[in-house]
């Protein structure tokens, strides 16, 4: 609809703030690692945000000594890694120049996510674990903007 709905001097507060402590006391870690503001509840979710670019959410209710996701951490991690999404790093605000932040173009990599992917605190004998080795791993393609 193109209609903002939320006033952008509230939106800058809620970024800081997202920045600062949204990933309660992992918020130091996750800027250090990941570099983008974000909020995670005690459902499982994960929600980034790329400044003047996109948000993201991830879902993995397994929680951290944090309360943060587990998996939510380490993928949103591959992919700020990936894709250049550190606000911090870079040298240029965030994002490298070759990624669709900046050209708009579709971004295609065969690149895997790390193969830790498995939840370190998940009991090895829990009936609900998927084992690693059924973990598919396919390029994937996404546009951003």
């Amino acid at each position: 609809t193109v209609e903002q709905a939320i006033p952008k001097y509230a939106v800058d507060d809620m970024v800081t703030i997202m920045m600062s402590c949204g990933m309660y006391n992992g918020a130091g870690k996750w800027i250090v690692d990941v570099g983008l503001p974000a909020k995670s509840g005690v459902s499982g979710v994960v929600m980034c945000v790329v400044p003047g670019v996109c948000g993201m959410a991830i879902y993995s209710p397994r929680l951290d000594e944090n309360g943060n996701s587990t998996r939510g951490v380490m993928v949103a991690k591959a992919t700020s890694e990936s894709l250049g999404l550190h606000v911090l790093k870079n040298g240029n605000g965030g994002g490298k120049k070759e990624t669709a932040l900046f050209d708009r173009r579709p971004v295609r990599t065969s690149k895997r996510f790390p193969d830790n992917l498995e939840d370190p605190t998940q009991d090895a004998k829990d009936p609900k674990r998927i084992p690693k080795e059924q973990i598919k791993h396919q390029p994937t393609a996404c546009t951003i903007g």
